[in-house]
């Protein structure tokens, strides 16, 4: 594996799932943390095998290139801080929503193996979000009237981040899912 500095773009080549990545903290660390476009945050050991250097138009993708440019200087990613409070979430509906027209024309290749999901960014724990969409407080009707439970494993390990990121991150987690044959809504 190739030395990695903080900023340096990669790809684990063991889980090509989780897309392209970016390098938070420096290696003098006794380990990486980097952030995957769809895997979210990860902890590898200095010598993790898998991990490829990324360059060239490979390394290309904004929502890595908004993590270099805004929040890597400041640790945003890292620490606990007030501008990091912003989450992506995930709720199963339940598969009566497939009953409803306009989801349905919006998922045509869907995987009917997959359940039916809705994704969203929040200000708020998504524990608290996915509460306010079942009281009916600023929801989405899929959600409202379908709802059943989070999944967080398809969020968790994206949370906490900046609103600028949050914005980029929820409509491509949604294109990621429905890649994968889910039967994604998303505002």
């Amino acid at each position: 594996m190739p030395l990695l500095r903080k900023g340096d773009r990669v790809a684990d080549t063991l889980i090509p799932g989780w897309g392209k990545g970016i390098v938070l903290n420096e290696a003098t660390a006794k380990e990486l943390i980097i952030f995957f476009v769809w895997g979210g945050k990860k902890k590898y050991a200095l010598e993790a095998e898998g991990l490829v250097l990324l360059s060239g138009i490979k390394a290309n993708n904004p929502i890595l290139d908004l993590i270099e440019t805004d929040f890597l200087a400041n640790n945003y990613l890292l620490n606990k801080h007030r501008y990091v409070h912003h989450n992506v979430y995930v709720i199963e509906l339940h598969k009566q929503v497939l009953n409803e027209r306009s989801f349905l024309n919006a998922n045509q290749g869907r995987d009917p193996l997959k359940p039916c999901v809705y994704v969203g960014m929040t200000g708020l724990s998504p524990e608290q979000r996915f509460k306010n969409h079942k009281e009916g407080y600023r929801s989405s009707r899929f959600p409202h009237k379908y709802g059943q439970r989070l999944l967080s494993r398809l969020f968790r390990d994206f949370n906490p981040m900046p609103y600028e990121l949050a914005k980029l991150i929820e409509p491509e987690l949604a294109a990621h899912l429905r890649s994968k044959g889910y039967v994604v809504w998303q505002n």
